[in-house]
Order: C-alpha cells, then structure tokens, then sequence
C-alpha cells in the first residue's frame, strides 16, 4: 500500500511524501527496491534525467521483475524530449511494453506506453492500451481522452459521443472525490 501511495503522490508532485512512502516500504519489505525507486522519482522531479536514467537502470539490473522500474524508466527516458523514430523512443516504449507485461494492469505504464506509440503514429497499439485502461480504470480520464481523440480521427462519432459522456462522467466523479477528500 505504501508503494501505491508513493506512486500516487509521484503523480500528483508530492515527491516528498512519496520519498517517504517509498522508504516505509522498504523497511516493511527489505527485498525490495523503494529506495531506489524513490531516488530515481526524486531525481526525475528535479530534471536530472542522466542520473535519474541511470540510477534506474542499475536497479533494474538487480531487480528485473519490477515493473515500477520500467515505467520509471521510459518516463524518465519521456521527460528527457523524445523524437520519433530514434533509438531513445525505442527504448522507453520497450521499458514501458516490459511494465505493462510484468504487470498488466499497471494504468500509469499503459497510458504512458499508448502515449509513445501515438508519438510513433502507431494508432492501434496506441488505441488497445488506453481501451485496456479503461477496462481496468473506466474513470482514467487520460485514456479516455486519448480515445476520444482516436475515435475522432478514425471519424466514429458515436464511440466519440460514448466516450465524451464517459468523461464527463469520470470528471464529475473526481469532483465529488475531491470534496470529500478535502472534508
């Protein structure tokens, strides 16, 4: 749980809170890489992405099932500015393809990796992982948006109308979460 909410409070920009969540993890589960992981977020928020990457990289090399790492890493290897067709984008989508397949469920890496095959104008691989998303999170307003904008460009408008409402729905959702976090 303390791995989710680390990652959790990654995704919001709380690194200081998911630097902590990483290291009570790691003291819960010492086989583990929490701390690892919590250097490389620390050093991705703080646009060091050479070290971040390799920081990454070695912990991967001592913990290779840990799809956490990968994501890391093709975010890392994202936030760096990626070109389309270059040995750097090949990369991140093959760290991301190795999340997604250590960890199917892993929304953050699906919508990442479906992110880089758009950025490849691989449409289709882009379009299955954020249907995938959505199977597993219906309310993961990224993937949604993405379809919208797929399922626009491929002309389906009423998959469009299905998913704008979707949406709408999604974000009313996370309103009310919202208040009643802040309560």
């Amino acid at each position: 749980l303390y791995v989710a909410r680390g990652a959790l409070s990654v995704q919001m920009g709380k690194y200081d809170n998911a630097e902590a969540d990483f290291a009570t993890a790691e003291k819960l589960d010492p086989h583990q890489s929490f701390s690892s992981i919590a250097e490389g977020v620390t050093q991705l928020q703080e646009t060091n992405f050479d070290r971040a990457l390799s920081t990454t990289e070695a912990q991967i090399k001592r913990t290779p099932n840990d799809a956490f790492l990968y994501y890391l890493k093709a975010e890392t290897l994202k936030s760096k500015g990626l070109q389309p067709a270059t040995q750097e984008i090949q990369q991140a989508i093959d760290a991301a393809e190795e999340a997604v397949r250590l960890r199917p469920d892993f929304a953050l890496a699906q919508n990442l990796l479906g992110s880089l095959y758009l950025q490849q104008g691989k449409k289709d691989l882009a379009k299955r992982q954020f249907e995938s998303v959505v199977r597993y999170k219906s309310n993961d307003e990224s993937a949604l948006y993405h379809l919208i904008q797929l399922e626009r460009s491929a002309g389906n408008e009423a998959r469009v109308h299905a998913l704008l409402q979707q949406l709408a729905n999604a974000k009313a959702q996370a309103q009310k979460d919202a208040v009643k976090a802040s309560k």
